[in-house]
């Protein structure tokens, strides 16, 4: 009489689940901190590597512009460039599986997404620089997203466990969503949730919630956008440094050519965001999600930090003006 008492069980908890919603139900204050240690200790040996790694480049680029050929040194440039932004988007593929370890807790047959995004042109655009689901980068102007506005305003993260509702109470905005669906649109009830999840492990079968969306690319095969793309539930959080903990020799170091009256002060400081989404609501926990994502955004801004210092050398920027006349 076990099994049936077992599979009974199993059934109503996670509906309970899917009722009361993951934050709730998933203890509000458990932290798995294994993945959080063991990516700490990763990190401190890579940005390590990394470091000495720009410096050994920037050495043997200012030697070479004393003394070397045009050839070699235009070699070498190249290849420190490659290196640095190879070696970050590595760094960000292991946040990924980090933070996958982290949230594997709740639902670990349909994981969150993770990409990272970096500003553009003066923080008025955000473009893709890291993710693993698909070829396509995007671009768009962060005025037309409401995550990316909130945050390039206030500085802070930005968390929506509906996207739905936040739609449909016009919180949030995305061009990538068509309002007029959404607006259409139920969220499905707890028993067709539950076959969803038990039974196919993945939202896919929420067609209804991927017309709501458009396709990343004009050049899709199909009008809908893909399952893996579309999201309910979404965290952003900035990489960013406290300006109120700005000194003129970074502010110097960085090439911010900033003060303390500057306008566009927050957009400065804002080096990218870590934006993790998932297909189902309410998956966040708002009270500690938030936090853990901070962690791993602030020891990941290290990377965009020294890549921002590196390129407001003057050996970088002699080389740079250089090649470019």
């Amino acid at each position: 009489m076990a099994f049936p008492y077992y599979t009974i069980y199993t059934f109503l908890k996670d509906l309970l689940r899917l009722k009361v919603g993951y934050d709730k139900y998933n203890q509000p204050h458990y932290v798995d901190f294994y993945p959080i240690q063991d990516f700490v200790c990763d990190f401190q040996m890579d940005f390590c590597q990394f470091e000495i790694k720009t410096r050994t480049y920037l050495n043997e680029l200012d030697n070479l512009f004393k003394n070397g050929s045009q050839y070699t040194l235009k070699n070498k440039f190249d290849d420190f460039n490659k290196f640095m932004v190879g070696h970050m988007l590595q760094s960000c593929g292991k946040v990924k599986y980090y933070l996958e370890r982290y949230f594997s807790y709740k639902y670990a047959s349909c994981l969150p997404r993770v990409t990272i995004k970096i500003p553009y042109y003066h923080g008025d655009y955000i473009q893709d620089f890291y993710r693993s689901d698909s070829d396509v980068k995007e671009c768009f102007l962060a005025s037309n997203n409401s995550a990316f506005k909130d945050i390039l305003e206030y500085g802070q993260y930005y968390i929506s466990n509906n996207v739905p509702l936040d739609v449909k109470k016009s919180r949030y905005d995305n061009l990538r969503i068509n309002n007029n669906l959404v607006n259409e649109y139920k969220l499905p009830n707890f028993v067709n949730m539950w076959l969803m999840h038990k039974f196919i492990s993945q939202p896919d079968c929420d067609t209804k919630w991927s017309r709501c969306w458009y396709k990343y690319s004009t050049f899709s095969d199909t009008d809908e956008a893909r399952p893996q793309s579309v999201y309910k539930s979404l965290l952003v959080i900035p990489m960013t440094i406290k300006s109120a903990q700005i000194s003129d020799e970074l502010n110097d170091g960085l090439g911010l050519n900033m003060n303390m009256y500057d306008p566009n002060r927050t957009k400065k400081l804002m080096f990218g965001f870590l934006c993790i989404d998932h297909p189902h609501h309410d998956y966040f926990n708002i009270d500690i999600d938030p936090r853990v994502g901070y962690i791993y955004a602030d020891l990941l801004s290290y990377y965009f930090i020294k890549r921002s210092e590196s390129i407001n050398t003057s050996i970088y920027n002699n080389i740079y003006r250089y090649f470019d006349n």
